[in-house]
Formats: C-alpha cells, structure tokens, sequence
C-alpha cells in the first residue's frame, strides 16, 4: 500500500527556510506547537514543543548570566583582553569579576567585534515545522 504525503495548509508551508538563531527558538518552537494544535489537534505534540520552547528560553537565560573570564570574553568577543579591561575599567560595561577580583563580564553584557564568528550562509534547508507537521500529521492513519 502507497502512502502520499498529506497536504497541509498554506500557513504551516510558508515558513523561512533559514535556520533560526539560538535567540529565535523558543518563538519558533512556540509556532510548530500552534500549528500541531492547529492542524492536527495534537495536544500531546504540541506540549512537547512548548516544553522545548521553555527549556531554550531558561538555557538562554542562564548563558547569559554566565560569568566569563577575560581570556574567555577576548575568544568570544573578538576582542583583545586590553581592550575588554579597558572597557571595563571605563565603565563600558558592567565588571562582572569574581570573589578573587579577576576582572570577568557575564555573556549578556559581552560586545561582539563586528563580522567576528559569522558563520558563513548556510543552504537552505527544508523547514523543521514542515517536517513536524507532516510527521504528526503521518502517524493518524
């Protein structure tokens, strides 16, 4: 017995095909739960993704507040460890420094050197959503 691919909606196919950034998840994540309930009436599908949207949220929450050291901040920013004390020392940004007093900045205050750690474009991908809904959507017959 063939099995056709079941149509869906124009809504759930209109999606980017870029892949979302770390920040974007949740809201994405949050958007296939809507179409699961949608579309499919899956209750149980849609729980799993608000509790991944949940989970992304608190994990971005926490890097945020993690404390880095100079040398850590210098990789990640792309800025020199002069640079980053000096921005510290002029009140820039927020000294973040530990019980030891070594000068540290938490993630979320962190600037970033423009164009450092760009990826480069990726190819578009088929939409997880999509995908999702079309995998939900499958397992009714």
């Amino acid at each position: 017995m063939q099995h056709s691919e079941p149509s869906l909606p124009d809504q759930a196919v209109g999606v980017a095909d870029a892949i979302p950034l770390p920040a974007d998840l949740p809201t994405a994540f949050k958007a296939i739960a809507a179409d699961a309930r949608e579309y499919t009436a899956d209750e149980r599908a849609a729980a799993i993704w608000e509790r991944a949207a949940e989970m992304v949220e608190e994990s971005l929450r926490r890097s945020g507040l993690e404390r880095l050291t100079l040398p850590q901040a210098a990789l990640e920013s792309g800025y020199s460890i002069d640079h980053l004390r000096r921005l510290i020392d002029e009140g820039t940004i927020p000294d973040a420094s530990g019980a030891d007093g070594s000068k540290a900045i938490l993630r979320m205050d962190l600037p970033r050197k423009p164009g450092h750690g760009v990826a480069a474009a990726r190819p578009p991908v088929a939409s997880s959503r999509v995908q999702a809904a079309r995998a939900v959507a499958g397992r009714e017959k």
